[in-house]
């Protein structure tokens, strides 16, 4: 599949959006699922955190948190990364993009509580 920069924004051709590649933000189904994979396969939220590339020494597994909570957006690398290390297509996970206005608190809820991290809602 081909990349069409301008300037700072990614065009997709399977699709009519134009993504930030600094500031992806997924739809909670697909963004909890494919980071349960990725916390599976990697065997825990800091080591995932390692392979997306967070350097913290305290606690790297806080950015993956967030990103479970749909607080924080991905960025195009990182969701490569996880996508490579999951298994799953670049190209149809970028299907899934949306706004951050889109996120909603009752989605993220029912999606952590599907997947298995109930737990971490406050």
């Amino acid at each position: 599949m081909a990349w069409y920069c301008y300037t700072n924004m990614v065009e997709v051709p399977c699709d009519k959006k134009y993504i930030d590649p600094r500031r992806i933000w997924l739809l909670a189904e697909i963004r909890v699922k494919l980071l349960k994979e990725g916390i599976e396969k990697a065997g825990g939220m800091n080591p995932l955190a390692r392979i997306l590339g967070y350097r913290s020494k305290i606690h790297p597994g806080w950015n993956v948190q967030l990103l479970l909570l749909g607080e924080r957006p991905f960025t195009l690398a990182r969701l490569q990364t996880l996508c490579e290390f999951v298994g799953c297509p670049l190209e149809e996970v970028l299907k899934y993009t949306v706004r951050k206005e889109q996120i909603t608190a009752v989605a993220n809820a029912q999606a952590l509580k599907e997947y298995g991290f109930g737990y971490l809602l406050r």
